[in-house]
């Protein structure tokens, strides 16, 4: 609680970790449903759905492993305010790709999107892991990074269902729009961060 309530960065990237969960679980239980109910397949190249979302994941997958390289290669995120920036950023395509995801009207248009979605969220974790281990002294390194996993957990149990409801009462398409939106609040969150004060290791002097 005390590195929390003194240590601005810290009680921002929980916030961040409670949002980006709230949508990963949205998009992780949902995407699929959204493919099969609303998007579906292409008629063209007839296959089974469980050999398409073989075709997506791995396309995902190969695609998320390019985009950290890249990242890890390319961007400066050295300090607070460069880190911060080009999480926002990112997560504002995200956001952007989300709702592309939700929107879309045909098979290709939502593959393109969802596999936006997928690339731009592989980087989010090393950027922010990589800035907590900036932030935080070694001595509570572990502590702080169990209390970032409860964070994310607690985004997965409220958020998650919350989105659920709205698929619920107005169907897929608005629960992938409303996933993309939840996203609003961490881009507040990672411009505050920028001018975020003393980091961890001064709120512990």
């Amino acid at each position: 609680m005390r590195l929390v309530r003194f240590t601005p960065v810290l009680s921002i990237l929980l916030l961040v970790s409670a949002v980006l969960a709230a949508t990963g679980e949205a998009l992780d239980r949902l995407g699929e449903a959204h493919f099969i109910r609303v998007i579906g397949f292409p008629g063209v190249i007839r296959l089974e759905p469980i050999v398409w979302f073989g075709i997506v994941n791995l396309g995902s997958s190969l695609l998320g492993l390019l985009a950290v390289e890249a990242v890890i290669r390319r961007l400066d995120t050295s300090t607070t305010a460069s880190a911060a920036n080009a999480l926002l950023i990112i997560n504002a395509l995200r956001l952007a790709a989300i709702v592309a995801f939700g929107l879309a009207g045909n098979f290709w248009l939502a593959l393109a999107a969802y596999w936006s979605v997928g690339l731009l969220g592989s980087v989010i974790g090393p950027i922010q892991d990589g800035w907590l281990n900036r932030s935080i002294d070694p001595g509570v390194r572990a502590t702080v990074f169990s209390v970032m996993g409860q964070a994310d957990a607690l985004g997965q149990m409220t958020g998650g269902p919350a989105i659920g409801a709205v698929g619920t009462r107005f169907g897929l398409r608005a629960a992938m729009v409303t996933a993309g939106l939840a996203l609003s609040p961490a881009l507040i969150l990672y411009s505050r961060a920028r001018h975020a004060g003393p980091e961890t290791r001064r709120a512990m002097d």
